[in-house]
């Protein structure tokens, strides 16, 4: 869509812009420097002013401004202001651009830092998940040891009940604890399957998530990228542009004081 133009009365019409009150001026902050290249930590560079450049201007201006009649120089001014407008046109919206692109921006850094810092709060997780789990898996095979060297034992007082059961009331009871534990160990050997496979099910969900915060990072990073990209070359058109409006007005000064003295 084509950005509204306001009108203006003149070149240094202002009605447009809302006065800013100095209670809502920003307080100063303090911050950390973001190991993030934003472009916020370059300098500004300004415009020098070359008096050589306008008097060398001038002197083409008047030059040029002698091979025209009155009627040829007015329709040349007619001209000159009429792309001097176009031009102050196209830098306002050149400038509209520029906020609206610093504004996305700013957006996009906010974005990609919170998106950091969860990756960096579910690199942490999946880390004690891990953890937990080699823990859990170590638990395991450790119950898993017991649990053979239980039913070894088992089997072996199973044997002797057969052979000693009509003279040893202790053997049996014996064996009856054993199969107790044995039933015991079971279910501890249950619950800790359980609770491995949710492990490994939180730990699986975690990953996925980890893969979607990172291709999202991604995403956003080249979105930044293609936005500085933009940016820079908003700020060198504004530039050249507003170069090019200088020089109009120049033009248009010079052109104004020979009428005059032809008049």
């Amino acid at each position: 869509t084509v950005p509204i133009v306001p009108p203006l009365t003149n070149d240094e019409d202002t009605s447009n812009f809302n006065e800013i009150d100095k209670n809502d001026a920003p307080a100063e902050e303090s911050f950390s420097v973001s190991k993030t290249f934003v472009g916020n930590q370059l300098s500004f560079i300004g415009f020098s002013y070359s008096n050589e450049q306008q008097l060398f201007l001038e002197r083409r201006a008047t030059t040029n401004f002698n091979n025209f009649s009155n009627g040829e120089l007015e329709q040349r001014i007619q001209e000159n202001d009429r792309i001097k407008n176009e031009l102050e046109i196209r830098v306002r919206r050149l400038y509209d651009d520029l906020n609206v692109k610093c504004q996305e921006e700013k957006s996009l850094n906010s974005k990609l830092y919170e998106i950091e810092r969860k990756n960096v709060i579910l690199t942490t997780e999946n880390k004690e998940a891990q953890r937990k789990y080699e823990l859990e898996l170590e638990n395991r095979r450790t119950f898993e040891r017991n649990f053979e060297e239980t039913q070894r034992s088992l089997e072996y007082e199973k044997q002797a009940k057969i052979q000693m059961e009509a003279m040893n009331r202790e053997w049996i009871e014996k064996i009856t604890i054993l199969e107790r534990q044995l039933n015991e160990a079971n279910d501890k050997l249950t619950i800790e399957t359980d609770c491995n496979t949710r492990l490994k099910k939180q730990n699986q969900e975690i990953q996925k998530t980890c893969a979607t915060f990172e291709r999202t990072y991604n995403e956003i990073h080249e979105k930044y990228q293609d936005l500085i990209a933009i940016k820079l070359k908003i700020e060198k058109d504004f530039l050249s542009q507003q170069s090019t409006v200088e020089q109009e007005k120049t033009a248009k000064s010079t052109a104004l004081e020979k009428i005059q003295e032809l008049e």
